[in-house]
This record gives structure tokens, sequence and C-alpha cells, in this order.
């Protein structure tokens, strides 16, 4: 399942926590964040079994429940977005980018 997958077409969730990761972490964790993150769908799969273990070792780099409330809304409001209903998205952008002000400081 895994074996033709990049970072980018992970789990919203694994992808924040690179992003974080690579934003936040230490040295080490930086690193091995950016390299899954650049790495192509050939490599990718090779890195994922270690990014498994160092998302739960570093779980201070993983999104808050909040944050995936948010997502899923966003997933949803995409859907809704088929049927017009467009104001939805806009309360959403505006409520995840509130909570990215708070969360960077």
């Amino acid at each position: 399942m895994f074996d033709r997958m990049t970072a980018q077409e992970e789990d919203p969730k694994v992808l924040f926590w690179l992003l974080h990761a690579r934003e936040r972490g230490g040295s080490f964790v930086s690193r091995f964040a950016q390299a899954c993150l650049a790495a192509d769908a050939e490599n990718y799969p090779l890195l994922r079994s270690a990014l498994m273990v160092l998302m739960q070792k570093y779980s201070q780099y993983s999104p808050s429940p909040t944050f995936l409330e948010l997502h899923a809304r966003e997933a949803a409001d995409r859907e809704s977005l088929a049927a017009g209903e467009r104001s939805t998205i806009g309360r959403f952008t505006h409520s995840v980018r509130t909570w990215l002000r708070k969360m960077v400081g």
C-alpha cells in the first residue's frame, strides 16, 4: 500500500508532523523530516517505518485535536463546496488562519 507514496500523499496528521518537526525539531528530527519531505516515491517507503517510530517518540510535533477537528471540517466543506456552499470554506479558512497564528506565536 505504501510502496509508491510520497510524504505529500500521506495522511494529513503525518504531513503536519513532518512540517512541524522540520521547523521546530532539533537538528536530527528536523533533518529527518526534511529528508522525508524531499524523498521521492521510490525512497519514501524506506523512511516511513522510521518516521512512524519517531512520530511516537516526538509526539510534541503532532497536530492537536483542535487541528484535526478543523481538518475534518475542511474535508466536509470541500464536499459541500460542490453544492455551492462557499461561505463555509471562508469561515473555515479564517478559523485555520487564526489557529495557526496562535500556534506560531
